[in-house]
């Protein structure tokens, strides 16, 4: 998919920028997943982690994860 924007209508933001915002539009509102925005972006996975994180949308924890990693501990002997 192609989006074409006049450079007219944000003559300061760089396509980067565009992409960005875009990116963590659709991942804010669900419409993709955060891999998904991360490639629309073309950033690294830790530097989407930190544009996300400061933004306050980067940790998504549950019970599941903690469950997952407390199995993964005891697995390891740490626990």
């Amino acid at each position: 998919m192609l989006i074409e924007l006049d450079e007219a209508v944000l003559p300061d933001t760089p396509p980067e920028r565009l992409r960005l915002e875009f990116a963590i539009w659709l991942y804010q509102s669900g419409r993709a997943t955060k891999v998904q925005a991360r490639r629309l972006t073309g950033l690294e996975r830790l530097d989407f982690e930190r544009e996300l994180g400061e933004r306050g949308l980067g940790i998504e924890l549950t019970e599941a994860h903690l469950e997952q990693d407390l199995a993964t501990l005891r697995d390891l002997k740490i626990l």
